[in-house]
């Protein structure tokens, strides 16, 4: 496989308890609704791309959480595959026994944190925050890797800061992810420079990882904020298959980018046709939508 596509992010759900205003919904369409994929379907996807050279993969949705089959596909890639396992969540079904469960495998959660108080919290969702500080405690007690991350939206900053300060103050890790709409307006732009100059201000170690795609700020506790950059506001291609994701809704549909309304249908396909329609998806990839 080429140098692109080693992450296969599985959506094993579009259904999710929160209405964040700046959800793209990992590119579904508002009307699109599919039943939750099955740990059948997954592992069937799974025996059917290994010859392919996956690195990760990235359970994600909706929230994949909310499926029940999920942690069944956790405990499945742990066991059968070597791959990086990541688990992407807002927190709110993250329930005693499901951190368990997690924590006996190498998943690493990346858990959305909008705001670190509850008027805000809920402004931005329509929920407590009380469910995602639960399920923090959950990841803690069962040592369950972590990070969290932002949406830098420009409705919807008033609790970076705060999220910031509690994500340092507990030396853990967050990512500042740019927004991007339908039409790759960078609308997140000012808010990038206003955010990195404050970040430079503060006592913190900078660099970059990924071939400066990602900086870091890196504080004296152990603290971490990093700024990831996109490709799709310049439709930079090469830093598009850099990030290398190909994308599988839960009916079993290829995707090479959520603003692509082209798919592939994949139920019904022998593994080999699989592996036939992700390549010819693959070497067709040459520019941006």
């Amino acid at each position: 496989m080429s140098d692109h596509w080693k992450k296969l992010r599985i959506l094993t759900t579009n259904h999710c308890s929160y209405n964040c205003e700046y959800c793209h919904n990992e590119g579904h369409k508002p009307s699109y609704v599919s039943s939750p994929m099955s740990c059948d379907d997954f592992v069937m996807i799974m025996e059917a791309v290994k010859p392919l050279g996956f690195e990760e993969i990235i359970f994600s949705g909706g929230d994949p959480l909310l499926n029940p089959a999920t942690v069944d596909m956790i405990e499945w890639a742990d066991n059968n595959t070597d791959h990086k396992i990541t688990v992407e969540t807002n927190g709110s079904a993250v329930t005693d026994e499901i951190a368990a469960r997690i924590g006996n495998t190498r998943a690493m959660l990346n858990v959305h944190y909008p705001a670190a108080y509850e008027n805000e919290y809920r402004l931005v969702t329509g929920c407590s925050i009380e469910p995602f500080t639960q399920a923090v405690r959950f990841l803690d007690k069962y040592r369950i890797p972590h990070v969290f991350n932002f949406v830098l939206h420009p409705d919807h900053m008033e609790g970076l800061d705060g999220v910031i300060d509690h994500v340092i103050e507990a030396r853990k890790q967050i990512e500042l992810l740019p927004y991007v709409e339908s039409g790759m307006n960078n609308i997140s732009a000012g808010i990038i420079r206003r955010v990195t100059d404050i970040l430079d201000s503060t006592s913190s170690q900078k660099s970059f990882e990924d071939d400066y795609r990602i900086t870091v700020w890196t504080f004296g506790n152990g603290g971490k904020v990093k700024l990831i950059k996109s490709p799709c506001y310049d439709r930079d291609i090469d830093m598009c298959k850099g990030f290398g994701e190909l994308r599988i809704l839960p009916d079993l549909t290829l995707q090479k980018c959520r603003f692509d309304d082209d798919s592939i249908k994949l139920g019904g396909l022998s593994p080999e046709e699989i592996r036939d329609k992700i390549n010819v998806l693959r070497d067709s990839f040459t520019t941006c939508i």
